[in-house]
């Protein structure tokens, strides 16, 4: 009788999902594998950060209230990471009105459904024909492009009729907007699928392989 294997739904955030998309084959399968163990919660280390960046880029708080919340965060690093985002957010901004939002939140499951996507806007700000909600990414670690960003919104193009959805790579002080629904949501469909392949493959404790189901697609 063939043994059948059960395979962890693993549940990925925006900016997590991203780094997956954007490590080479043999890392990816890495930090897939530690998601299929069992563990608790994971702790979101830019939570803080998108939290007090947009904060203060919006004015909804001022500089010494900013600089509280920075030196309340205990971690070393995340404080850092954290002061860094205040800082490039408000610069890239330079002055550009943007919006906290809430309740905005979707999350959808991949191809094979053994795992699910979390789109988590910080803000809201207006684009060339309709307001954008805005995703960032402060990641410095991982060199973000365009084909992880909008592999990742184009899971999303059914889920927001009234906002186009975008990254904002603080890292690059680069806005990656989805703006061709139809390409954007073929390459979504393409990454996703290798990564519902790995995760099966891993969960049945077969090695890494090498091979992809991707396909480079011109993002624009």
């Amino acid at each position: 009788m063939l043994k059948t294997v059960e395979t962890r739904m693993i549940n990925f955030g925006t900016s997590a999902y991203m780094k997956v998309l954007a490590l080479n084959p043999r890392p990816r399968d890495t930090e897939i594998r530690k998601r299929l163990k069992p563990s608790e919660s994971g702790y979101d280390f830019h939570k803080a950060m998108r939290k007090i960046s947009v904060g203060f880029a919006s004015g909804k708080t001022d500089l010494s209230e900013t600089m509280a919340l920075l030196d309340a965060i205990k971690k070393p690093e995340e404080r850092k990471s954290a002061t860094h985002g205040a800082n490039q957010l408000a610069k890239w901004l330079d002055g550009t009105p943007i919006e906290p939002v809430a309740g905005h939140e979707r999350r959808v499951e991949g191809p094979d459904g053994n795992f699910t996507v979390r789109f988590t806007p910080d803000f809201r700000m207006k684009g060339a024909k309709r307001p954008v909600l805005v995703h960032i990414w402060n990641t410095k670690s991982v060199k973000l492009s365009a084909r992880e960003a909008i592999g990742t919104l184009g899971l999303f193009e059914q889920e927001y009729s009234d906002f186009d959805l975008g990254v904002l790579c603080l890292r690059q002080s680069r806005l990656f907007v989805m703006e061709d629904a139809t390409r954007a949501a073929e390459l979504a469909r393409l990454l996703a699928r290798d990564i519902g392949k790995r995760i099966v493959r891993l969960s049945e404790g077969r090695g890494s392989d090498r091979g992809t189901d991707e396909k480079r697609i011109e993002t624009g």
